[in-house]
């Protein structure tokens, strides 16, 4: 099921990494952005290979790096965040979490946490000097603190449902842990000193919790079989549902949020993209398994992840070990229009697209 379609998650682009020339085509298109200015994810792509590739822009340009582990790391790619230059990699078996941080040139190795805990570092997430890492196989989640030299473990959570820590999302002082199958997500929030728990979401929709994320005062929540996407906003007190989304198939089990914009997968050939209008979430746009992989590829799980970031939605494929990126743009008259650049990020291939590495 879910835990399974898991084990198959691919390699993740980030941003940001350095400095190149700008001589590049006009009519070639790019993400602009800096190291300093532009925090957290692009996206989030991962695979179970033990080499993470990671990607960046400067300047209208990408290129890529490689980032090895060896056999000892244990699916050392599992999950990964990344904010400003700090990079954070789980593992799935090893029970390990790898810190780099970016020193202008290269993300060199900080620390590894480790915790001899069940699928310590399955979901990984980190917001400033925080990081927060689920343990499922222990129905737990660690959170880490940066001092300005290491990282120091500030806190555990836990709680008494099953695989509590399947995925993890933080933002500011709030984070929100989901599960995989109590169909609960819990949320918590620093108060200076501790974590504590603000609010549990539960809802009857199977495998509510199996994907979360949050931004600013909204959480998205995932479903895995319910083929629903719950959004509750924060009002001062409390979180409060505030609308529920629903498609076909496999709807929900991927989410990422970034400002008013949500894109939501259904791990089969389609990624939702949700804009908010000020006062409903609506549809703006089914992005659909290009209709070459569909012809080619008798599958490919299109939507397994779905990360936003900016103007950029990034949709992977694992099956097909593709990644496809969609850069939104501002069509007069007809509103946002999300579109597939050109070619699909692949695996196995050393060619370097304007938009595109082939990972």
């Amino acid at each position: 099921m879910k835990l399974n379609l898991f084990f198959s998650f691919f390699f993740f682009l980030i941003i940001n990494i350095f400095l190149i020339q700008s001589n590049q085509n006009q009519n070639q298109k790019s993400i602009q952005s800096s190291l300093i200015s532009v925090s957290p994810i692009l996206t989030e792509i991962k695979t179970l290979t033990e080499t993470t590739r990671y990607y960046s822009s400067f300047n209208e340009a990408w290129i890529w790096n490689l980032l090895d582990q060896f056999s000892s790391s244990g699916y050392f790619g599992y999950s990964v965040s990344i904010y400003k230059d700090v990079l954070v990699i789980g593992t799935w078996a090893s029970n390990q979490v790898f810190i780099y941080r970016y020193n202008g040139t290269n993300f060199n190795q900080e620390q590894t946490l480790n915790e001899s805990v069940t699928n310590f570092g399955r979901s990984v997430s980190v917001y400033e000097d925080v990081i927060v890492i689920g343990a499922p196989g222990a129905n737990q989640a660690y959170i880490y603190r940066y001092n300005g030299s290491i990282w120091n473990q500030e806190q555990t959570l836990s709680e008494s449902v099953t695989n509590f820590g399947e995925s993890v999302s933080i933002y500011e002082n709030v984070t929100v842990i989901g599960t995989n199958g109590a169909n609960k997500a819990f949320i918590y929030r620093y108060n200076g000193t501790f974590w504590n728990q603000e609010q549990i979401l539960n809802e009857s929709a199977s495998y509510f919790g199996i994907s979360v994320s949050i931004y600013e005062n909204v959480t998205v929540i995932g479903t895995y079989g319910a083929n629903q996407v719950f959004i509750y906003r924060y009002n001062g007190a409390f979180w409060n549902e505030e609308q529920n989304l629903s498609e076909p198939s496999g709807f929900g089990s991927s989410v990422s949020i970034y400002q008013d914009v949500i894109a939501i997968g259904d791990d089969a050939t389609q990624a939702f993209i949700y804009r908010y209008n000020g006062s409903i979430w609506n549809q703006e746009q089914i992005l659909s398994q290009p209709i070459t992989k569909i012809l080619n590829e008798s599958s490919s799980i299109f939507g397994q992840s779905v990360s936003i970031y900016g103007n950029v939605t990034v949709v992977g494929a694992y099956d097909a070990n593709e990644a496809f990126v969609y850069e939104v743009s501002l069509i007069p008259q007809y509103g946002y229009d999300w579109i597939d650049i050109d070619s699909p990020i692949l695996e196995n291939e050393n060619i370097c697209y304007q938009q595109f590495f082939n990972l």
